[in-house]
């Protein structure tokens, strides 16, 4: 029924082998044309034709699902190599600061253990000022004694013993004792200003106000005790699951680092970021992959169909 119907409307004659195309009776089965890509009797051109047609027309879609895709993963690509650069710069941050953190701790040991030197090295000041106290006090002591000796003597005024090698022995030794006393004050300023700078070192050291305060404040402001306790907003609740979109929560923001840098909710946010951009980027490729594929198929189709219809095209066939 539909050939007869298909007879009628091409005006089609009974199928004959075609036999030598030179004859002229071949032209028989040639329509005249009358549309750009005219039908006739050889069903094989009109099917390959709407199949061109087709091919092209789902040609076309792929080409532009192609080229969406490609703009895609490039565009998730250059997120993905962006975040992998920030992600790579936190996590090396956040290393040197736990390095930082480990040299305080060296730091501060020397510290205390300098600090605890340093108070017993204010103990054996103070034990010094106390013996050079008593010795000057026994210096003075002496003077006195020497002095009513020799003032005793002077009112005996006998001139025997004026004379004598023992007036004139205690002469020389209160001479003496007088250089020695001359060098007390010396000695008590010196004594005095290291009782000072021993109380300066040990107050600079000290964990109140100190070296050691410095570095405790150091050590809060990085965090260096702190363990991984802030929540992750971005966190998937069941674990390891391929990314597939990017999670609403993890959102670009403005940076606001904090210590320790890996328990941050900035570091997480971006961490979870390049993961999902990295998880994206490959599905996207193999996506591209497979639309590349599939174009590459219907253009090699395109091409043997669109070959296929120039041979068996009725206008050139039968002139």
């Amino acid at each position: 029924m539909a050939q007869e119907q298909n007879d009628k409307v091409y005006n089609c004659v009974p199928y004959q082998p075609l036999g030598d195309w030179q004859k002229e009776w071949v032209k028989q089965c040639c329509l005249p044309p009358e549309e750009e890509n005219p039908g006739g009797c050889d069903c094989c051109y009109d099917e390959w034709t709407r199949e061109y047609k087709q091919t092209v027309l789902d040609l076309n879609l792929k080409l532009e699902e192609a080229e969406q895709g490609n703009i895609r993963y490039k565009f998730l690509s250059e997120r993905r190599e962006m975040l992998k650069s920030w992600y790579e710069d936190l996590a090396k941050a956040d290393e040197l600061a736990r390095v930082i953190c480990g040299q305080f701790e060296v730091l501060e040991a020397q510290v205390d253990k300098a600090h605890e030197n340093s108070a017993y090295a204010i103990d054996a000041i103070n034990y010094l000022f106390c013996m050079i106290k008593g010795f000057y006090i026994k210096v003075d002591g002496v003077k006195t004694i020497l002095e009513d000796l020799l003032a005793c003597i002077q009112r005996l005024n006998n001139p025997e013993v004026n004379k004598s090698g023992v007036y004139k022995s205690l002469q020389v030794y209160n001479e003496k004792l007088d250089a020695l006393i001359k060098t007390r004050d010396e000695m008590i300023r010196l004594i005095i200003l290291a009782i000072r700078i021993s109380n300066l070192v040990e107050e600079e050291l000290s964990e109140n106000f100190g070296l050691q305060m410095v570095f405790a404040c150091w050590k809060e402001k990085l965090k260096c005790k702190a363990t991984d306790e802030k929540p992750d907003p971005c966190a998937d609740p069941e674990g390891e699951k391929k990314c597939t979109e990017i999670p609403k929560d993890c959102k670009f923001e403005l940076p606001a680092v904090s210590f320790p840098i890996s328990g941050s909710v900035y570091f997480k946010k971006i961490k979870k970021l390049y993961t999902c951009h990295v998880d994206l980027s490959n599905t996207e490729l193999s996506n591209l992959t497979i639309l590349n594929k599939e174009k590459e198929e219907l253009v090699a189709r395109s091409e043997s169909l669109k070959k296929a219809i120039e041979k068996t095209n009725p206008e050139q066939r039968c002139k």
